[in-house]
């Protein structure tokens, strides 16, 4: 891949670009924190540009009309009306959730899953999971990165918390250098990553790369960790489980995921998504 770079991504970290090469063309999707329609979003493309389909979900405060998009509108303007899609209001962790999956006749097997639903994702899994709901591969967004920087944040800004006083009403914003209300704590966020690790490995997932980093300006060479990447050993070669990994930064994890490419999918469907993802630098 050393001759080539990605010529597009909408998500932050190239989730996106992950999927397409571990799964194609023509695929399905369900995409749960879903946010803007278009830009830092992980199915974007994959719908655009590969011919997917799905379902998308990110709650709106309460008594928000269904069609009302406004907190998901970014720069782009672009509304998932536009993108030919339906944001869909409801909590994840709900028999309602499943209602919808269930009317929209969503296949039991799903393609892509990108689950970002902050402190409900470990109840999202297990809802999915009781549904009867399996996965190919997920991006399951854990924000370890808070957990690992609030220990050094407190004492740069002088702060005297003890660790286990640390509760689930703050957390460090980096940008904004400032502690803020917000349902994260550094147990809590720990507490749920091994919790959906542990129920993701008992029903036979693969970890294909765990804490998936990102670098940030103000921290140079530092990896923040934000991110597990799962497969589902069922519908890959065993030869994908050579490539695991962890503490990788995204790039790193799309490198190894590009290598095996060119054997997960018949010559047409590698093309496309060699054009679609990659250009010559």
């Amino acid at each position: 891949m050393s001759e080539y770079k990605i010529k597009q991504s909408n998500s932050n970290e190239m989730q996106d670009i992950a999927a397409a090469f571990l799964l194609g063309r023509n695929k399905n999707f369900l995409d749960l924190g879903a946010g803007g329609a278009k830009k830092g979003n992980n199915t974007y493309l994959l719908q655009k540009k590969l011919g997917w389909e799905g379902c998308c979900f990110d709650l709106r405060e309460e008594g928000t009309p269904e069609d009302d998009e406004s907190r998901f509108i970014l720069n782009n303007g672009e509304t998932y009306k536009e993108r030919g899609n339906t944001l869909h209001n409801v909590d994840c962790t709900t028999p309602a959730f499943l209602d919808i999956l269930k009317e929209n006749a969503f296949p039991q097997v799903v393609d892509y899953i990108s689950l970002d639903v902050d402190m409900a994702g470990v109840k999202t899994l297990k809802n999915l999971i009781e549904g009867g709901y399996i996965f190919k591969f997920l991006t399951y967004e854990h924000d370890l990165h808070y957990s690992r920087n609030y220990e050094a944040m407190l004492k740069q800004q002088g702060y005297d918390v003890a660790q286990s006083k640390l509760d689930e009403k703050q957390v460090y914003v980096r940008s904004e250098d400032r502690l803020w209300n917000f349902p994260f704590s550094k147990e809590g966020i720990e507490s749920r990553k091994y919790q959906a690790k542990d129920i993701l490995k008992n029903k036979g997932y693969f970890l294909l790369f765990e804490d998936v980093s990102f670098f940030e300006k103000s921290t140079g060479d530092t990896l923040h960790p934000m991110e597990d990447w799962w497969i589902n050993p069922q519908y890959f070669p065993d030869s994908m489980l050579a490539l695991a990994g962890k503490n990788l930064h995204f790039i790193e994890c799309i490198k190894q995921i590009f290598n095996a490419c060119p054997f997960l999918h018949d010559e047409d469907t590698f093309q496309l998504i060699h054009a679609t993802c990659l250009e010559e630098k």
